[in-house]
């Protein structure tokens, strides 16, 4: 006998294993188990976040599908399979391990929403027979160039609604709108052509294994008219694939300066967000610099997450990389080689249903000391250079801190960098700590004469150097933390056009500024993250995480020296805040980190 759901369950106790559930009311029951799932004519099933389905049978859909971002957990050793209407749900769909789904093509995932499938995949292990639909929202509806990737077997040419992707076989070739790039294209030495490994895709042979930048436009032209969200269909794409990685000469520049080289175009191709933690941290990243670089739409720049936890540019804004700690379905992203015979992979292991609701730059930040300089134009059009004062950094490149520039895309923005001794165009420059530095700045525009204005970025910044900015086609300085300055571009003015003098404020000694005992805190797919750094190797610390509650959840007395200590809090349906405490000579430092 079925266990109805009307608001309450028949039984009073719900379904269970062995027991059909049939929804006869769109209110929510919250988490429950059962063995098939009725869903009833103009009902919808409501998952709110944090609940759960889990199905050991088949669930037929006469209804209204199911509402909420939830979770269908589908467990039976076995096949179990879709049927009835087709359906849309936005949120996690979790095939165990043993557990074959058959969607029978009745299933669409929205915006969103994850698939978790596959070998060693977490919470997932089963595996998916037939077809499934996947939507991504666009974030924004201005003209300019995607980077795309599909989550499903399939091509280019294939998506169903949203998007009109003009191939190697449209007619005329000057609007064809989707290119991938391969890196083999490129010189085998500096110098040549500029971006020539950027390739037309071919409607008939390019597939999920390729990252595709799209040119999508909204605006009065028409011939790539888009909606707001699109959607493509096929099996969904899971297991290993290893990306070998070119190391030829192809940035974009017209210079080709040889350090330039390396950069590769990978697709998130699981129908799932991939963990950038994850990733970058896994044995198989083989590249000696650990990070990877996304597009902001918004901004029209790229964006560097190292290693380090750290950010090459202050985003503050919103994109579709709202959520930077995870590589969104339908995401491609750069990664870049240091030399010949490099690969990298993806991995089930990799992939994580979760969301989060932090914004962008909150992701990958610790409490390094960082000086942003944002240089911009009168439209808004802008670009930022950091520097990073941290013990941990040298002079040199510092292969899990420092971030290479990637440049824009776009024409209408300006280039900001250093440049560093044998390895070229850096957007963040990590350094130890000393009395002083002088660094060369770069600023590269295709608008000669274009008025810009340099301002600093300074809530990272904790002010123990003044910065004096060196204009060294004028002679002016300017002492930055005081007053921006206003600038003409000038196309025929070669080298570093500006000088940035970091200057240890008289009245203030490095040595007391930068305390012998240093703690910083972070989240990741690992947990919470406590850092301890002290000189003084004789000196051990006790690490303390509570709830807000005041609960004591954890205590561990660090090593002396330097230790990482890590910390997984207990599942839960919404983000938390956890307060940590560290103790060491009497003195005692407290955080907040939401988690």
């Amino acid at each position: 006998m079925p266990v109805v759901w009307s608001g309450t369950w028949s039984n009073g106790t719900g379904p269970s294993q062995v027991l059909k559930a049939v929804i006869n009311s769109s209110a929510t029951p919250g988490s429950f188990t059962c063995a098939d799932l009725y869903i009833s004519s103009t009902f919808a099933l409501t998952l709110n976040s944090g609940a759960t389905a889990t199905i050991y049978g088949d669930l037929y859909n006469n209804g209204n599908g199911t509402s909420g971002v939830g979770t269908l957990r589908f467990v039976k050793s076995g096949t179990q399979s879709l049927n009835g209407t087709v359906f849309t749900h936005s949120g996690v769909v979790e095939v165990a391990t043993g557990s074959t789904l058959t969607t029978n093509s009745k299933l669409t995932i929205a915006n969103g929403g994850s698939l978790m499938h596959g070998t060693s995949t977490p919470n997932g292990g089963g595996s998916v027979s037939g077809s499934i639909t996947f939507e991504k929202t666009i974030g924004t509806t201005t003209k300019g160039w995607r980077m795309f990737s599909l989550p499903v077997d399939a091509l280019i040419d294939n998506f169903e609604s949203g998007l009109n992707t003009l191939c190697s076989n449209h007619t005329p070739s000057g609007e064809r709108n989707v290119y991938y790039y391969n890196p083999a294209a490129g010189a085998t030495a500096p110098g040549g052509n500029y971006a020539v490994g950027w390739t037309q895709a071919n409607n008939t042979t390019d597939d999920e294994q390729k990252a595709y930048s799209i040119y999508l436009d909204n605006t009065s032209h028409g011939a790539w008219n888009f909606g707001s969200t699109v959607s493509i269909s096929g099996t969904p794409n899971n297991g290993t694939d290893t990306f070998s990685l070119q190391y030829h000469y192809d940035p974009a520049s017209s210079g080709n300066q040889a350090p330039q080289r390396g950069w590769n175009q990978i697709p998130n191709y699981f129908p799932s967000n991939l963990g950038v933690y994850n990733l970058i941290n896994d044995g198989n990243f083989g590249t000696t610099y650990k990070a990877i670089h996304v597009w902001d739409q918004n901004t029209s720049q790229m964006i560097g997450l190292n290693q380090s936890s750290m950010n090459s540019y202050n985003n503050s804004s919103t994109s579709r990389f709202s959520t930077i700690r995870q590589i969104s379905p339908f995401t491609g992203f750069w990664v870049k080689a240091t030399s010949v015979s490099q690969s990298i992979q993806l991995k089930n292991s990799m992939r994580t249903s979760r969301t989060d609701s932090l914004p962008a730059n909150t992701y990958f930040k610790k409490e390094f000391d960082i000086f942003r300089v944002e240089v911009k134009d009168a439209e808004g059009k802008a670009d930022q250079f950091s520097v990073c004062f941290d013990e941990a950094a040298t002079d040199g490149m510092d292969y899990s801190m420092d971030i290479y520039k990637f440049k824009s895309f776009s024409d209408e923005v300006p280039t900001l960098y250093t440049e560093l001794a044998g390895e070229g165009m850096m957007s963040l420059n990590a350094l130890p700590i000393k009395e002083s530095y002088t660094m060369p700045l770069f600023i590269e525009s295709f608008k000669d004469g274009k008025e810009y204005t340099f301002s600093p970025i300074t809530e990272e910044y904790l002010g123990y150097f003044d910065v004096e900015l060196v204009d060294n086609k004028t002679g002016v300085k300017t002492m930055l933390l005081d007053k921006n300055y206003s600038f003409k571009y000038d196309a025929a003015y070669k080298g570093a056009r500006f000088t940035l003098n970091f200057t240890k404020k008289s009245t203030t000694s490095v040595d007391e500024l930068f305390s012998p005992e240093k703690m910083y805190a972070y989240t990741n797919e690992g947990g919470i993250n406590v850092v301890y750094s002290n000189r003084n190797t004789a000196t051990t610390a006790t690490v303390e995480i509570y709830n807000i509650m005041g609960q004591k959840l954890f205590s561990t007395q660090t090593a002396a020296g330097v230790e990482t200590v890590t910390y997984q809090p207990a599942a839960t349906a919404q983000a938390n805040v956890y307060v940590i405490n560290v103790t060491s000579n009497g003195k005692t430092k407290t955080i907040k980190v939401v988690y």
